[in-house]
């Protein structure tokens, strides 16, 4: 059982709307899977919202300490990316592509409560708190509306499922 909660609460935490077919095979009552499901949704928020900021952190740091400051890893790093122009030339990059400008589009028309609605079913809990923090920092707005997000999410999913039958 114990195995059970676990997974399910891992699962919500990554992808949440792959939590409530779990629950349903594992037989969960109504209630329980809100619970579960929930926690491993506001866990997912906090895990990957204070995770975001030392990410960031750790991989300037590491550009900073080796790629700039050695000359073993410089010049290791101008050959392969030599190499690399070589075999493929460089394409002229878009500024924007239609992934970034729908996020753009989402903040600028709905903010930080799009973004948070969003988040659990669509964009998926991990990519929907970074762009948040990205966008909005990390305060104690940004995380309670992504946790109301999911709270909503929770109790609305769990209701389609056991109250109408519905079996996606």
């Amino acid at each position: 059982m114990l195995y059970k909660i676990f997974t399910l609460i891992l699962i919500s935490s990554i992808k949440f709307i792959f939590a409530f077919p779990l629950a349903i095979g594992y037989q969960f009552s109504f209630h329980t899977t809100i619970l579960y499901t929930s926690v491993g949704g506001i866990f997912g928020v906090l895990f990957f919202g204070f995770l975001s900021d030392e990410l960031i952190r750790f991989y300037n740091w590491f550009v900073l300490m080796y790629l700039h400051k050695h000359q073993k890893f410089k010049g290791l790093a101008k050959s392969i990316k030599d190499n690399y122009r070589q075999i493929f030339p460089k394409k002229q990059r878009k500024i924007f592509s239609k992934r970034s400008k729908r996020f753009v589009r989402i903040k600028q028309r709905y903010g930080l409560a799009g973004i948070a609605l969003l988040t659990p079913l669509i964009l998926s809990i991990p990519i929907g708190t970074f762009l948040a923090i990205r966008f909005y920092k990390r305060t104690k707005k940004t995380i309670f509306f992504l946790c109301i997000s999911v709270l909503f999410w929770s109790l609305t999913m769990s209701s389609i499922v056991y109250y109408t039958g519905f079996r996606y």
